[in-house]
């Protein structure tokens, strides 16, 4: 999360970037994912959801314009 936040090391924020990107690609497996996890283990679905969005959102905070817009 740091990562999101600060960069890579030496501020390289390309690694976040194409991470992000890379889930954007993706957003409807993962999405798939968390409906299965629902489905199957109710009872640890909330926090799994949780996690998820705070280490999706942590773009939010970061010292990157760039990260910060794809995160949305």
């Amino acid at each position: 999360m740091t990562a999101c936040i600060k960069g890579a090391k030496g501020q390289n924020y390309e690694p976040i970037l194409t991470w992000y990107n890379m889930l954007c690609d993706n957003v409807f497996i993962l999405a798939d994912l968390l409906y299965f996890e629902q489905k199957q283990l109710a009872a640890s679905a909330t926090q799994t959801f949780a996690k998820v969005m705070a280490a999706l959102g942590c773009g939010f905070y970061s010292y990157s314009l760039d990260v910060t817009n794809v995160t949305f």
